[in-house]
């Protein structure tokens, strides 16, 4: 005789083994359709805000910069409220995975290049047995397979590597760099549907991607980590490329100088100095949409600045003297004054209107 309550505990507990990976003979391999995108999240520590704190202050207590905190935070200006909870960058951290349907420890250990027993320690796993949708912490020090690591010669700034990219493929490195350092990146090819993108490995951050502009970077990096760096081609050819990486020593200069207006004035004279492989650094806040215009001279035309926005865009081009524009974020922007040749001493005037 049926009996439809045994039927219906029956139901369930099968329902329960098919929604635990490779917990029914076949399933994870069957006609089901493909799994989502997995998903990946970075952990990082965290700053609750408290009274009297301003961004410059946390950046300086937590070695990192204002620019650094406002990227971490998809901030827009430099105010800040009491019992804000803040992402401190600076730190590579470990990744978190969510488990999807078909993993299995060892497919995840060999996608990122660890092994099943420090993912295992890492969560105090007694088994091998995970659930969809459970998260996992991957050890700090994984890495991509396939993604070719970019070495630097011994004393070298800069790299410069070729390759060929199949049709409709990509081609992944990757490389390190410290919060604060500014990395330029240059694709060259004949294939005008090649282009390129870079993303954070520990904060999972797309700092460019390839279906937007020209296959070129320049960026202040915010955070301490790995980057993946992936040559994408669009076209139904194979193109061949040649990349140039430059990532360019940390600052000497120690906090940065605060510019400050005179009141009911719209523009401000600095007069500096600086000895040849060193820079000076100033931060001046400004809001979206002002026109701001900065030059500066030097008695040898030796000095030369760079302009970078509050979410470390480089704005202005490469050794520049003089730069204007409409702002596109308001927040700090950073100037940053260095030499071409020899010591300089120089006048840096800032007009914001």
């Amino acid at each position: 005789m049926f009996n439809r309550k045994w039927f219906h505990a029956l139901l369930v507990l099968l329902l329960s083994l098919a929604l635990t990976v490779g917990g029914l003979p076949g399933f994870a391999n069957g006609n089901a359709q493909a799994a989502p995108a997995a998903s990946v999240e970075a952990q990082s520590s965290t700053y609750t805000v408290r009274a009297g704190d301003t961004l410059s202050s946390i950046a300086r207590r937590f070695n990192t910069t204002v620019q650094a905190l406002m990227t971490a935070n998809r901030l827009t200006s430099t105010v800040i409220r009491v019992g804000q909870v803040l992402v401190i960058p600076g730190s590579e951290q470990p990744v978190r995975y969510q488990v999807q349907r078909g993993d299995t420890l060892s497919a995840i250990a060999r996608r990122y290049g660890t092994t099943v027993q420090a993912i295992m320690t890492a969560n105090g796993l007694t088994s091998t047995v995970i659930r969809v949708g459970q998260w996992l912490t991957i050890p700090t020090g994984a890495t991509i397979p396939g993604a070719e690591r970019i070495q630097f010669a011994s004393g070298a700034t800069s790299a410069t590597l070729g390759g060929m990219v199949q049709p409709n493929g990509a081609k992944e490195y990757l490389f390190r760099a410290q919060a604060g350092q500014r990395t330029r990146i240059i694709v060259t090819t004949a294939n005008s549907l090649v282009n390129l993108s870079v993303q954070g490995v520990s904060d999972g951050v797309p700092y460019k991607r390839a279906s937007v502009g020209t296959p070129d970077f320049d960026m202040v990096l915010p955070m301490t980590q790995d980057y993946l760096l992936r040559v994408v081609n669009f076209s139904n050819v194979a193109a061949s490329y040649s990349l140039f990486i430059q990532i360019d020593p940390l600052p000497n200069a120690s906090t940065p100088i605060r510019i400050q207006f005179a009141r009911g004035e719209t523009s401000a004279t600095v007069t500096g100095g600086i000895i040849v492989g060193e820079q000076a650094r100033y931060i001046l806040g400004a809001r979206s949409g002002q026109t701001m215009v900065i030059n500066i001279s030097s008695v040898e035309n030796n000095a030369v600045i760079t302009v970078a926005a509050p979410n470390g865009q480089i704005l202005s081009a490469a050794d520049a003297r003089s730069w204007s524009g409409v702002l596109p974020q308001t927040g700090d922007y950073l100037v940053t004054v260095g030499s071409v040749r020899g010591n300089a001493s120089y006048n840096l005037v800032v007009t914001i209107q």
